[in-house]
């Protein structure tokens, strides 16, 4: 590389005069940065378009349903469901027991225990 220090008169205004270096490669890191910008809001739009942001419902399965098959409970439920849904839903009670389920708790399993014996 060697620079020209003599020049020739060409007008006024005309010809150019900066020094000119041979080879000179562009710069792309603008182009780099943007890119790299542009991938991170792509990658945060998704996210936010495709992660469930509402609340997590958890739920937890009974043992049994008790009102399926209620019609005919007396012989088509097994002795835990009938257990079960005596218990906690006052439903498969023989008697008057069925009547007041909260109260019957306790009487529940002897009435129960009656019925199995009568079964």
């Amino acid at each position: 590389y060697i620079q020209e220090t003599t020049y020739k008169y060409v007008g006024y205004g005309a010809g150019e005069f900066d020094v000119a270096q041979a080879g000179a490669k562009a710069d792309f890191t603008c182009f780099y940065i943007m890119g790299g910008v542009g991938v991170l809001v792509v990658a945060v739009v998704l996210i936010v378009l495709f992660v469930p942001w509402g609340p997590v419902t958890t739920t937890t399965a009974l043992p049994y349903d008790c009102n399926a098959g209620f019609a005919n409970w007396q012989h088509g439920w097994s002795l835990s469901k009938k257990a079960y849904c005596c218990a906690h839903k006052g439903r498969g009670v023989r008697g008057a027991v069925a009547a007041a389920p909260a109260a019957a708790a306790p009487a529940a399993g002897r009435e129960l225990a009656v019925a199995r014996r009568d079964e």
